[in-house]
């Protein structure tokens, strides 16, 4: 059985509950310049009217678990960010860290990065940022199937 190729599945995170409006304006840009700019799947994350409910926690953790790739915008301090990205690289996770140039990632993060578990990138421009998770997630495209059986 021939089956297409499967579209990559990427997650963004970012900080939400706490994050300014600039940098909430820039996750739904650049999540839409993802969409447009890759063949990938980007999960759209739908806040409730009450965000503490306790499904949030199990439908996020759902997401990082589902998805191929997870991209963290780092740029401003998120606890929730922080445990999304510990669940991704449990579940061994493709994580790209994006950060403005100037942003200093936390030591632990760094630490992520030098034993092999996460990629941290700087970007001086939004465009650049786009650029940069096009090619991460183009490297990590799922491999066509070609001749599967049920």
């Amino acid at each position: 059985m021939h089956m297409a190729n499967a579209p990559t599945i990427v997650y963004v995170g970012s900080a939400t509950t706490h994050a300014s409006r600039s940098l909430i304006q820039y996750v739904s840009n650049f999540k839409q310049r993802l969409r447009e700019n890759t063949h990938a799947l980007v999960l759209e994350w739908v806040e409730t009217v009450d965000g503490t409910r306790p499904e949030m926690f199990e439908r996020d953790l759902d997401n990082i678990r589902m998805c191929h790739v997870l991209i963290a915008l780092i740029d401003e301090p998120s606890i929730g960010l922080g445990m999304e990205i510990a669940e991704a690289i449990r579940h061994r996770k493709a994580v790209l860290c994006l950060h403005k140039k100037g942003v200093m990632p936390s030591r632990l993060l760094q630490a992520a990065y030098r034993a092999g578990f996460a990629e941290i990138r700087s970007y001086e421009r939004p465009s650049e940022a786009l650029e940069i998770a096009r090619e991460f997630i183009n490297s990590r495209a799922p491999q066509q199937r070609i001749g599967s059986f049920l």
